[in-house]
């Protein structure tokens, strides 16, 4: 491997610990379960701000309202977390919902 930083490293031990080498694609259910847990285990800052919520819309969905310390609570940034509406949740990326949060200045 060429001289990786750090991050890339532990990027890269990440990813690994989905689809190791040595194992065949698990099935889809354990790679969701693997994927989450990848994103879980990425520390939050700890003046994070997490609200489950219920009944958005009219379908009744269900989500997570994520907010940095200060952030606007007049302006909602609206975030569907990408991964195909297949693998990832919500709480996997309550990290990047806060980023989001700060820099925007909104809650999301």
């Amino acid at each position: 491997m060429l001289n990786e930083s750090a991050e890339v490293q532990r990027v890269r031990k990440m990813y690994d610990s989905l689809l190791p080498d040595d194992e065949q694609e698990p099935e889809l259910d354990e790679l969701r379960r693997r994927y989450d847990a990848m994103c879980e285990s990425l520390p939050l800052p700890s003046d994070v701000e997490v609200e489950e919520v219920r009944g958005i819309g009219t379908a009744g969905a269900s989500g997570l309202l994520v907010r940095a310390p200060g952030a606007g609570r007049d302006r909602t940034v609206v975030w569907l977390h990408s991964g195909g509406y297949v693998i990832g949740s919500a709480h996997g990326y309550r990290g990047m919902g806060y980023a989001v949060s700060r820099a925007a200045d909104a809650e999301v």
